[in-house]
């Protein structure tokens, strides 16, 4: 039979009862349905339908018998009924036929335009107002008036003579709801399927009038359903009852079918079930295990995750589910869910969880301390002010120092058109920090993530990911950012000796790797007197890989790393030319502000984008370190290029002392094979095409061409401002050393100012 619908069942659970109704079904006569003659298409032809059956064809009251079989049933043809003709090799071969005569029997005679088959299934349209196919309507609570039975016949041969036998069913759910909960539900969904949630078949039922009918807090509601229907074995099912209450918008049911149920054609079915625990989680077997795991539908029952993670053991991974986008605009300030002492697996089915809005909190975000998986989910539109700790959009803290040894997997999570205030704390839209504890092992790795339109800001460390990862030195624990966009955002802090930056602002853990990342039209700032600044990380110390990394303009917007207008250490004062060897106080760079361990980089660049700081108000002024992809490197054991060279291009480059188009203070390491293109650039003393001064380690192999370098006072070159020391090897540069806006005094080189 042709399916008026297509529904694929799915779970609920054991603890259920299935009941049909006792009838007996006439097998179809198929002995008269042998081939005739093929009608002709296009040519009006009259066909007589039989309902050989006497219950193939039924309507009824809304009034059930003892034995809840429908009473009031209509066994014939009604004027207005119709025959839906298909061709049934081509489904999309189909016509509609009249009902001409025959009203009140059960044999009628149906008018209508052929169609070529060699074979056709057939059913039946039956007149009146009644629901049908995947949106259906019910009247309130109880109602029947929208159902009927409806005859069919699948094989038919020969249109001439039809006996329609096979019927179409009914299905009833039946719950028992916690109490006046069955008085606000206005809509009953089915979402089904044999394995999963991702693909699945939804039937809605409408309920237009809100009422408990019998008041004994038992919601029933009733579907049509087609003939074909059924349960097969291991079934699942998930129902969600939509709901007129403002903050519980949604109860949803949870339900397996270990055994195949079979559902008669031409009755009327039933499942009954108790939903009286409904209203924090899907259902009464569902218990956060992986089998079983919370279906979460809507912010009540987001939030009642903190509950049902409390009632478990310690050490514990609780496993929930979200089926459903979820609103938390009736949420003024958002309760962080605590997955620090047990743990948390969250699929997120790619749903979205909009409108978060959190003002105060231990450690503010969705989470509160997360260790766990979570994945594939977008967090929209949050508004997330920092507390007494760490703050995130995500979660405040990843894996902090309590001793668990599960550590943290985040994958495929989008945050988007968002905003996180650290007020005063370390922030990052995925957490503000990252622990690694000393006695554990484990493994933190965040993949796939996403950052768009969302602002980052504080007076503290920041970051577009993450604001710090906690020192360890141990080889027992790592952390993993790979796969991820920061797109069109903005990283901020107006703080004094802070470290911002487009992923991580400080980065300080052994065991680090940060690959495949994109920045995009983002602007990352530290204002006031900030420590260090990188369109990718602040500051790295130590134990941290670099991989495909890249800072660049978005199209029309902007891609800016802007420094300080002062630096941390007020009295370092560049007047004094003897205090040029010092490093001074404050580090931007398009991929790291400053560099002081034994960190790597590899295949990171820097495209299109501006790297500056703000120009003192007096010429006396204070250190700040410059440079297009590097602020300050300092430290024998960082290597710069060793796999893949880095570059910098079509870059404006606007700094102070020590700015180089690729480096501005260069104190130790190895950076090879590195290009700098195609770059606007100025500064004030110490200023070079490539580096602005060199004291330490090795460049080999690097160029600097299409570029014109000006300085506004001192010690300018086209390829370095000031070499001290270090080796210099196979460089080469083809540029020239422009004029500057005040009288140069000293120091002008075509490839040095100074040696």
């Amino acid at each position: 039979m042709k399916k008026f619908f297509t529904i694929t069942l799915a779970a609920f659970a054991a603890a259920s009862s299935f009941v049909s109704c006792d009838k007996e079904i006439e097998a179809p006569d198929t002995s008269e349905n042998n081939a005739i003659e093929t009608p002709v298409a296009g040519k009006m032809i009259t066909i007589t339908a039989t309902l050989s059956d006497a219950l193939t064809k039924v309507s009824f009251d809304p009034s059930f018998d003892s034995g809840s079989k429908p009473t009031g049933m209509s066994h014939t043809w009604e004027d207005g009924d119709k025959l839906r003709i298909t061709d049934a090799s081509n489904i999309s071969n189909t016509k509609v036929f009249d009902l001409v005569s025959g009203a009140g029997t059960n044999s009628g005679t149906f008018s209508g335009e052929a169609i070529e088959a060699s074979s056709y299934t057939v059913e039946v349209i039956p007149c009146g107002d009644y629901s049908e196919g995947n949106l259906q309507t019910q009247v309130k609570d109880g109602s029947t008036s929208h159902l009927k039975f409806v005859a069919s016949a699948t094989g038919v041969t020969d249109l001439s003579n039809i006996n329609l036998s096979e019927t179409s069913k009914i299905i009833g759910f039946i719950a028992k709801m916690p109490s006046g909960v069955s008085a606000t539900i206005n809509m009953l969904t089915i979402e089904t399927s044999t394995d999963d949630f991702l693909t699945k078949t939804s039937l809605v039922v409408s309920l237009t009038n809100q009422e408990d009918v019998d008041t004994d807090g038992i919601l029933k509601v009733y579907a049509n359903v087609p003939a074909s229907w059924s349960i097969p074995a291991n079934t699942k099912m998930l129902l969600r009852f939509g709901s007129t209450n403002a903050s519980h918008t949604v109860y949803t049911r949870y339900q397996e079918f270990a055994s195949a149920v079979t559902i008669n054609a031409g009755e009327f079915n039933y499942i009954k079930m108790n939903c009286s625990n409904i209203g924090q989680f899907a259902g009464k077997e569902d218990d956060g295990t992986a089998a079983h795991p919370y279906l979460i539908a809507d912010g009540y029952q987001l939030q009642a995750l903190n509950s049902l993670l409390g009632a478990k053991d310690a050490g514990t991974t609780v496993y929930s589910e979200l089926v459903d986008n979820i609103d938390l605009s009736v949420y003024t300030n958002w309760t962080s869910i605590d997955a620090s002492t047990r743990f948390i697996n969250l699929e997120g089915n790619g749903k979205t969880i909009s409108n978060l809005k959190q003002t105060s909190g231990s450690y503010p975000g969705l989470f509160y301390i997360l260790y766990g998986t979570v994945k594939n989910f977008t967090i929209s539109k949050a508004n997330v002010s920092g507390g007494s700790g760490s703050a995130g959009i995500l979660a405040g803290y990843l894996c902090s120092n309590t001793g668990a040894s599960i550590g943290c997997t985040i994958d495929n999570v989008t945050i988007k058109e968002s905003s996180l205030n650290g007020n005063g704390k370390v922030c990052g839209a995925i957490a503000g920090s990252v622990g690694q504890h000393a006695s554990n092992t484990f493994a933190i790795n965040i993949s796939n993530v996403t950052v768009s339109g969302t602002t980052v800001e504080t007076t503290n460390d920041c970051g577009g990911l993450i604001a710090l990862t906690q020192g360890q030195t141990s080889t027992n624990r790592s952390l993993s950012i790979s796969d991820c966009e920061i797109i069109n955002s903005t990283v901020s802090s107006t703080g004094t000796g802070i470290r911002v930056g487009g992923v991580v602002g400080y980065a300080r853990s052994l065991n680090t790797t940060i690959s495949d990342i994109d920045v995009k039209g983002t602007n990352v700032s530290g204002l006031s007197k900030a420590k260090a600044v990188g369109g990718i990380v602040g500051l790295v110390e130590s134990g941290v890989d670099f991989d495909k990394c890249t800072y660049e303009k978005n199209g029309t917007t902007t891609a800016t790393v802007t420094g300080p207008t002062k630096h941390n250490n007020e009295t370092d004062n560049a007047s004094n030319d003897s205090d040029a060897t010092l490093p001074g106080g404050a580090y931007v760079g398009g991929i790291a502000g400053e560099v002081s361990g034994s960190a790597s980089f590899d295949d990171c660049h820097v495209k299109n984008a501006t790297v500056t700081v703000t120009t003192p108000a007096s010429n006396t002024g204070y250190w700040k370190n410059l440079g297009g992809a590097f602020g300050y490197v300092h430290n024998n054991n960082a290597t710069i290029g060793a796999t893949t060279a880095c570059s910098v291009e079509s870059t404006t480059v606007t700094g102070y002392h020590f700015a180089g188009g690729f480096v501005g203070f260069f104190d130790g390491g190895t950076i090879s094979g590195a290009e700098v293109t195609g770059l606007s650039f100025s500064g004030w003393n110490y200023s070079g095409g490539f580096v602005g001064q060199m004291k330490s380690g090795l460049i080999e192999d690097s160029s600097v061409a299409g570029t014109s370098v000006t300085s506004a006072n001192a010690t300018v070159g086209g390829f370095a401002g000031r070499i001290l020391g270090g080796t210099l090897d196979g460089n080469s540069t083809s540029l020239q050393v422009g004029t500057s806006s005040k009288k140069m005094t000293t120091n002008i080189g075509g490839f040095a100012g100074t040696i």
